[in-house]
């Protein structure tokens, strides 16, 4: 028994020193998400973010699969280009399982939209489509369909 919590506590260990090792150079990435609110100096009024979800929810494919997309949230990722920052917001949507889809799926569906801050232009969009249409497959982030 003894030789039992020994190994556990080794793992344990092991898994906090390799995270303690990892984790920085993780975070130290040049593209960040911001969830929850825009990072400094990016300040957007509720107009603002309200345009941004319509955006989401107007794209010709997602309103194809259904037009009962529910906003989940929003993300901000920015990119430092030549001395300056570019930023970009990512609207998180979910259509529930009981809306209406060509597919059903017990899970429900995602759908995340990439809209440039500067030019409130979308530039990539991933939803589910009649090709690519995985149910349980259907993570945030798998590109469905690129509309650059």
């Amino acid at each position: 028994m003894n030789l039992l919590y020994l190994a556990i506590i080794v793992g344990i260990g092991i898994c906090a020193i390799t995270t303690a090792i990892l984790l920085p150079s993780f975070l130290n990435t040049r593209t960040r998400i911001y969830k929850i609110q825009p990072p400094n100096g990016l300040v957007l009024s509720n107009d603002e973010k309200q345009e941004l979800i319509n955006e989401a929810l107007n794209v010709t494919g997602i309103q194809e699969w259904s037009n009962q997309w529910q906003f989940v949230g929003m993300g901000f990722s920015g990119k430092n280009e030549n001395g300056s920052t570019h930023w970009n917001a990512i609207v998180m949507l979910k259509l529930p399982p009981d809306a209406k889809s060509p597919y059903p799926c017990d899970t429900g569906w995602i759908a995340q939209v990439q809209i440039n801050l500067d030019t409130k232009q979308v530039e990539n969009a991933w939803y589910p489509t009649l090709i690519d249409h995985q149910c349980h497959g259907n993570v945030i982030g798998q590109p469905a369909k690129n509309v650059k």
